[in-house]
């Protein structure tokens, strides 16, 4: 049997499981698009084409399906690193931002992502 307290956290080990299996699916999806990415490179490299100059030409086509392909996907990825991370997935401000008395109330405006936190509390878990 698993136990959740009403704020979510889990008391018993198989939702922890399931959690694990989750994140997994998760990171699988950014390797799998990173592979893709990478075969259409390899193809682009092996279909492409030596020019009269002595340059190496890719093929176009291959290329710009990779290309294509991580443009489409890049924001869903993002997606997935924010659900994955909790949240919040982005580089913070230094740390003199906060405590600096001109930037400090634009720094405790946007730091809050939960009402139920203070800018302070939220600042620690960030």
């Amino acid at each position: 049997m698993v136990d959740v307290r009403d704020d979510g956290i889990i008391v018993r080990g198989a939702k922890i499981s399931i959690t694990i299996v989750h994140v997994r699916e998760k990171l699988s999806e950014f390797a799998g698009g990173a592979e893709l990415s990478y075969a259409a490179g390899i193809a682009s490299a092996i279909y492409g084409e030596k020019t009269s100059s002595g340059t190496f030409l890719p093929n176009p086509v291959y290329a710009n399906v990779g290309r294509r392909l991580m443009g489409k996907t890049i924001y869903h990825e993002f997606n997935i690193l924010t659900e994955v991370a909790g949240g919040l997935s982005v580089t913070l401000p230094f740390e003199d931002e906060f405590i600096n008395e001109e930037t400090k109330p634009y720094m405790e405006k946007y730091i809050v992502r939960n009402p139920k936190f203070s800018p302070e509390d939220s600042h620690r878990i960030w």
